[in-house]
């Protein structure tokens, strides 16, 4: 039996990821960082710690909706690899080519244009730059990697989450436990280890496992539908009173943690027009994740001796036009192709899947 997942829910989520990683990057091209805590740097990872908890949630459903013939994994894995690497791949050529900045900075730092080695550019190709140590050729790819690397991990995820608590609970504790090692002084002194960043970040991806396991498990919404801003908020919340960085990276495992465990006890939303937004801006939200750096560097450092609100009306028109562009152009032909291409029983059921065709990485 497929299982239910509260998809106006996830959507608003989706959107507000976005939205945060939009912010951050806004922030950081008007505004110095100021403070014992980087919040523009906080705000952006947030945004990105709630799409891989996203991610991973709707990928269970995506699993779940592929079957159990032979080679399961492989046609998940097809799937996953025309969706994200299309639309990467055009915009790492367009960057690499003209030289774009991988930020956009108030101060002009991290802001060089300089046409990638041709290591790093064959990394950000394959989406490889953690395990090579290769530099972003635009600074939202790091994520990617992480994401595309816990893909291999997901049918196993799933696997587990299917049977009971024990085996959902080991498999935590496993993240967990890995996800400290990758922590630790270890990584200082075993040659290679910090090439597995991506377990890092694998307890925030188990927020999404988790969640599809205590859904598949028929767990009730106790709390009405109102209250998943509310949710989203308190952790939010909970996020800021930690004050994860770079080096407690672990700090921003419980909040992912508990937005997984809450996911499931939050009633759907109804259709309304915050829905409906919702929905349109998570339906475009992986080509705004790629290319609102390049939007934001055009319009607010490229062009000379413009006045400033047709900077930013060209920046809004732009973050909408672009990725809608992109996503009838290169994502959605991409996404269908893999799947026909997978012989996937999705294709029949394409109303269906709207969330497995959002996914992808922050």
């Amino acid at each position: 039996m497929k299982t239910a997942l509260p998809e106006r829910n996830l959507d608003v989520l989706r959107a507000v990821a976005v939205l945060l990683v939009l912010a951050d990057h806004v922030f950081a091209a008007n505004a110095h960082a100021s403070g014992p805590w980087n919040w523009n740097w906080a705000v952006g990872r947030l945004g990105v710690l709630l799409f891989f908890v996203h991610t991973s949630l709707v990928l269970m459903s995506s699993l779940e909706r592929g079957g159990s013939a032979p080679g399961w994994p492989w046609r998940f894995y097809l799937r996953r690899a025309f969706r994200i690497y299309p639309l990467a791949i055009v915009i790492i050529l367009l960057a690499a080519a003209l030289r774009l900045p991988p930020h956009v900075t108030s101060d002009g730092s991290d802001m060089a244009r300089v046409f990638p080695s041709m290591g790093a550019l064959i990394s950000n190709l394959l989406l490889i730059q953690n395990l090579t140590g290769a530099r972003d050729i635009q600074g939202v790819l790091w994520s990617l990697p992480l994401e595309v690397q816990m893909y291999v991990l997901l049918p196993l995820c799933f696997v587990l989450a299917r049977r009971g608590t024990l085996e959902m609970l080991a498999m935590l504790i496993v993240f967990l436990a890995l996800g400290l090692v990758l922590q630790s002084s270890l990584t200082e002194r075993v040659p290679g280890l910090w090439r597995l960043s991506v377990f890092s970040f694998g307890p925030c991806f188990m927020g999404g496992v988790l969640a599809y396991h205590l859904l598949r498990r028929k767990v009730s919404p106790t709390l009405p539908a109102w209250t998943w801003p509310l949710v989203i908020l308190v952790v939010a919340a909970g996020f800021a009173v930690l004050q994860p960085d770079a080096q407690h990276l672990q700090l921003g495992w419980w909040p992912c943690l508990a937005l997984g465990a809450l996911i499931p006890v939050v009633a759907e939303m109804s259709r309304s027009f915050v829905t409906a937004f919702a929905h349109q801006v998570a339906k475009y939200s992986y080509g705004i994740y790629l290319t609102h750096v390049p939007i934001l560097w055009v319009w607010l450092r490229a062009i000379p001796e413009l006045p400033t609100p047709v900077r930013w009306i060209g920046v809004a028109a732009s973050l909408v036009l672009v990725p809608m562009a992109l996503y009838r152009a290169i994502e959605h032909p991409m996404t269908n192709l893999g799947r026909r291409l997978a012989g996937d029983r999705e294709v029949a059921i394409n109303k269906e899947s709207r969330l497995a065709e959002q996914t992808a990485a922050p």
